[in-house]
């Protein structure tokens, strides 16, 4: 998700400090959340893909 996503996101939600709301912490975020899932392997290559890192970024880095 680029910045003008999360930008509009939280102009929706009223937020007033949206610099604490960043494309790479939602990335982060997200890949953290992912790594805790038991999915098929189909469904992680494709995160995998979406991502645009491997299998092995995210067990190193979330």
């Amino acid at each position: 998700m680029g910045w003008h996503a999360v930008s509009a996101v939280c102009q929706v939600a009223q937020i007033k400090d949206k610099g604490r709301f960043t494309s790479t912490r939602n990335r982060h975020r997200v890949s953290t959340l992912f790594a805790a899932m038991d999915l098929p392997s189909k469904e992680r290559d494709a995160f995998f893909q979406h991502m645009g890192h491997s299998q092995l970024i995210n067990e190193c880095i979330y």
